[in-house]
């Protein structure tokens, strides 16, 4: 159950939720990892970067829990960079929306775990994203669509770096700020990577901070791996009236994996060897029965 669907005095202490993060990013991470490896291509980079902001989202934040997914009151997540599925599969098995091992069918014929998600295989996942820019314009329709109903659940849309090189995004951003629409948060995996080089060389992006606040947002610029400053900055955001919210998350492509860190490579359409595989999930602090679980699927 979700901790906001907890008494206060079943409520752990700061400490003890940072430290149940953690341990939520570092599966995530893992299993992410390894789903790429059975599936024989995805992208590694971006699931790993945004592991500690799934964690944050799903473990503390979100009202949202398995066998809601018809309740109105549930918050909704929209993940618009769709092709980190990997991750969103890996905390849905964390978080007991799905089967740990099924989730690890990534790719495969008939699998619900499809490269991108999709909503008619997987009921717990809002909408079906994939084509960039999209999703954030889903996550703006569900939040107008929740204030008509008068329905006080948030939208939370997590979208990547490359991703704000599409014009559709900022139409939604500037929607989303004239609607005054502070049920809707934005997490942005600034990563500064894209799948063929760093944002710079493609299509810079900054000042970033500054092109949203012109854009009628509220604005924060966070450490995207300190779950600490996640979960105040996320809660910042609930507490924000007569504008939207986006958070800002500094994050590194590969992160706890060392040799696909910064790397543009690891970004997607990659193929793990074993070793690799192996070498990864070591550097992410899976133990040995862990990793035998994750690479030995029947």
């Amino acid at each position: 159950m979700n901790q906001k669907f907890q008494t206060v005095s079943a409520q752990p202490s700061p400490a003890m939720l940072a430290e149940k993060l953690a341990e939520a990013a570092r599966f995530i991470r893992c299993h992410s990892v390894a789903s790429i490896f059975h599936a024989g291509s995805g992208h590694p980079g971006g699931a790993l970067s945004s592991a500690d902001l799934f964690a944050c989202l799903y473990g503390a934040e979100m009202n949202v829990w398995p066998n809601a997914i018809h309740d109105p009151s549930r918050d909704r997540f929209v993940l618009s960079k769709g092709h980190a599925a990997p991750a969103l599969y890996a905390t849905g098995a964390h978080f007991g929306f799905c089967d740990a091992k099924a989730a690890l069918a990534l790719r495969k014929l008939n699998s619900p775990f499809q490269g991108h998600p999709h909503v008619l295989d997987l009921p717990w996942v809002e909408t079906s994203t994939g084509s960039l820019g999209q999703g954030m314009s889903v996550a703006v329709g569900m939040a107008i669509g929740l204030r008509l109903q008068k329905i006080p659940a948030r939208v939370y849309t997590m979208l990547g770096d490359g991703e704000l090189q599409e014009g559709e995004a900022w139409e939604a951003a500037m929607s989303a700020a004239h609607h005054k629409l502070d049920n809707l948060c934005a997490v942005i995996d600034y990563n500064k990577l894209q799948s063929d080089n760093c944002n710079d060389a493609i299509m810079r992006l900054e000042p970033l901070a500054d092109k949203w606040r012109a854009f009628g947002w509220s604005v924060a610029e966070i450490d995207g791996h300190n779950i600490p400053e996640i979960l105040d900055h996320l809660g910042r955001a609930g507490a924000t009236r007569e504008k939207p919210s986006v958070l800002i998350a500094h994050t590194i492509k590969g992160k706890g994996v060392p040799y696909m860190e910064n790397i543009p490579t690891w970004h997607g359409s990659v193929k793990l060897t074993p070793a690799q595989t192996e070498e990864a999930l070591t550097a992410l602090g899976a133990s040995a029965d862990e990793i035998k679980g994750f690479m030995h699927v029947s």
